[in-house]
């Protein structure tokens, strides 16, 4: 049949659940028409990275997998280096890239490159499409490898021959899901054993904790067992910040109270955090004689950054495994011992809470807008099925430390690295939960790098609200420069004095520029109520002292 396989690898597709591919479209119409005949949602994005990252935050929302197209050449190149987000946050996104045909390879035809090479580094699994009567077996492999175990990206080679060309139609081979993994009921036991033996016990929960949908067993900790909880930025939104034992967001972008009680903390029983660098403060957390109990469904990542080992490891799902966790510390309830420890992390998170009100609030009088007032703002309008999307830097810390995200669940997402991954990973998490509001909070460094995905969401009806912290530059450099080096190198840091509502107005969005907290009210409440891509432009304080340790040394943080 007529462009046959680019009809296999779409019904694969379809049968597979998936709904949505976001690309920048290149060369390969047969792959497109065939997409669109299968019913499969077409997002055309302004950029290859762009379009990765908004199948990032699509996979990340549904746990579904996130399909991304990029053409052959310099497409193909730019989804490659885009993947690097999703490797990071073991977020299940497929990218299928057109090549060269085959009878062209190693002529120097145009564009041609290895792109197999390019993605070896960002991916789980990494193939090319050899044969026509292979294409539906390889792309149902290609989603299972992405969804199963640690979710992760691959990429499947599509040579343009073998693409255009003409075979039978298959029927559709849908993956099976295998079984999670359980845990080992002798390591359970140890670790109970460990446990109950602490004075100052807490959970670290990471972002394998909120991809095995952990939330009610880690509220079962807090509420039946009293054990505080603390998250990576990965893992925020898994437990409710107004619980009374949340401690709050750990690591170089943290809460001064989450640090400080982690540090003292006896036994850390971590739960889906690879306790990479972010995490652990640079290794510094938790103290080197507090026994670690870690749970991953990877089991590579094991003790693998410790400066020593942990003390008992369970590869396992995490929600099976804090199951029997959970089940067997009830019947070991009665030798619990720190109930005193318990009430003095309540106490301490109550201080902080109070410490945040005062500082919001002055942040909101005292001069420019201190991003603590717009985070508190967020706090009293955002509902709780919202999802807030922040970009990394400053953006990730200010959210993921002073955000109060009330029920549990996937409303938090978070560049794991890249700047400017929040527009557009905003815009994928829009159509992946039509029904919420989707709130991007990102500085004008990110805002910069996707400011044309504004015609993405009117053309595709992405009703998103941007909040861009507007500090007219880098304020991250800007610091680093001031507080570590005694200096400052403007060229490096400063921008243009640039309103982006009315960049965004210009392309018929709505907007506003937002200098007092009067007016990051009206146009919250404007965006709230409006349907149109909402972009506020809020010019905010460069001096804001942010919830990141790079500074403690030099400066005293309160929050």
């Amino acid at each position: 049949m007529k462009y046959g396989v680019a009809r296999n690898i779409s019904a694969t597709l379809k049968a597979n659940g998936v709904d949505h591919l976001f690309l920048l479209t290149g060369g390969d119409q047969p792959l497109f028409i065939a997409l669109k005949e299968a019913g499969i949602r077409l997002v055309l994005a302004r950029s290859e990275a762009s379009a990765v990252y908004m199948a990032d935050a699509y996979a990340r929302v549904t746990g579904k997998p996130g399909l991304v197209y990029g053409q052959w050449g310099p497409g193909a190149a730019n989804v490659a280096a885009a993947l690097a987000e999703p490797c990071w946050a073991r977020s299940p996104v497929v990218a299928l890239t057109s090549a060269i045909g085959t009878s062209v390879v190693n002529r120097n035809e145009y564009q041609e490159i290895d792109q197999l090479s390019m993605y070896g580094p960002v991916t789980k699994w990494n193939k090319s499409l050899g044969r026509t009567d292979r294409a539906s077996e390889l792309v149902r492999m290609a989603l299972q490898v992405a969804t199963s175990g640690c979710p992760g990206p691959v990429h499947l080679d599509l040579p343009r021959d073998i693409l255009e060309a003409e075979c039978d139609l298959e029927d559709p081979q849908v993956f099976v899901s295998p079984s999670l993994p359980s845990p080992d009921k002798g390591a359970i036991s140890r670790a109970i054993e460990l446990f109950t033996k602490a004075d100052r016990p807490i959970v670290l929960a990471g972002a394998g904790a909120v991809l095995s949908n952990a939330a009610n067993e880690l509220a079962r900790l807090m509420d039946e067992f009293h054990v505080p909880v603390a998250t990576s930025m990965g893992g925020k939104g898994i437990v409710s910040d107004d619980h009374p034992l949340t401690v709050g967001v750990v690591g170089r972008y943290s809460r001064t109270v989450a640090n400080a009680v982690l540090k003292e903390s006896d036994c850390v029983l971590v739960v889906g955090s690879r306790l990479g660098g972010m995490v652990t403060n640079g290794n510094a957390l938790p103290e080197p004689n507090a026994r670690v109990i870690q749970i991953d469904i990877d089991a590579e990542v094991i003790g693998l950054t410790r400066k020593r080992k942990v003390d008992i490891g369970i590869q396992a799902d995490c929600r099976l495994a804090l199951q029997a966790f959970c089940e067997e510390l009830a019947t070991k309830q009665q030798h619990l011992r720190y109930s005193a420890w318990t009430t003095s992390v309540q106490q301490r998170i109550l201080g902080w809470k109070q410490s945040f009100k005062q500082e919001s609030q002055l942040a909101a009088v005292s001069g420019p807008l201190g991003p603590a007032a717009v985070i508190a703002a967020l706090n009293e309008i955002v509902r709780d099925d919202d999802i807030v999307v922040a970009d990394t830097g400053y953006m990730g810390a200010w959210a993921g430390a002073l955000l109060n995200l009330r029920k549990p669940g996937r409303h938090f997402l978070r560049a794991a690295g890249s700047l400017g991954w929040a527009f557009p990973a905003a815009l994928g998490a829009q159509l992946a939960a039509p029904d919420a509001r989707v709130i991007c909070v990102i500085g004008d460094g990110g805002f910069g790098y996707h400011v044309g995905d504004i015609e993405t969401a009117l053309r595709c009806k992405i009703p998103v609200i941007v909040i861009v912290l507007n500090n007219g530059g880098f304020a991250f450099e800007y610091q680093m420069q001031k507080y570590h080096y005694d200096t400052i190198v403007p060229e490096v840091n400063d921008f243009y004095p640039t309103d982006y509502s009315a960049i965004a107005t210009a392309y018929r969005a709505e907007g506003g520029r937002v200098a007092t907290y009067d007016d990051l009210w009206t146009h919250l409440r404007r965006a709230y109520s409006s349907r149109s891509p909402y972009v506020l432009d809020v010019l905010v304080d460069r001096e804001s002292y942010p919830p990141v340790t790079s500074y403690d040394q030099v400066r005293n943080r309160i929050l």
